[in-house]
Formats: structure tokens, sequence, C-alpha cells
């Protein structure tokens, strides 16, 4: 029967694995609205400080959640 911390551990290890995975793609999500939005409506929006800020941070932030959430899988097998 495992312990109370390494179950604990273990429940904090899957909620922030859901946690970035929901990141990775809600930001994927917003990346793809923000080129359909471009293609489908005007390249004006192009021209909006805000929405290229906004169009170029969400991929950055994806694949950032991306990257921790596979660092994490690695350094968990790589300790098991």
């Amino acid at each position: 029967m495992p312990s109370a911390p390494d179950s604990a551990s273990n429940a904090t290890r899957v909620y922030t694995r859901a946690y970035l995975l929901t990141t990775c793609v809600v930001f994927a999500l917003l990346t793809a609205a923000h080129l359909w939005r471009i293609v489908a409506e005007t390249p004006a929006l192009a021209r909006d400080p805000w929405f290229v800020l906004i169009t170029a941070a969400s991929p950055t932030l994806s694949v950032w959640a991306g990257v921790v959430v596979r660092r994490t899988a690695r350094a968990r097998t790589t300790r098991e």
C-alpha cells in the first residue's frame, strides 16, 4: 500500500500534467483561431499590435507547455 506522501505526490503530478496539456491545447487553438481570422476576415488584423502580440505569444506558450510535459514525463521515467 503506498504511503500518503507518495499518493499525494502522484496526484499532484497528475493534476499538473493535466493543467499543462490543457494549456498546450488552449493556446494552440487560440493560435489557429487567430490565423484563421486573418485569412477569413482581412489581413488588416495583422496591423493591430495587440492582435499580433497575442498571436505571437500563444504558440510560444503552447510549445512551452508541451516541452514541460515531455520533460516531466522523461524525468519521471528515469526516476522509476
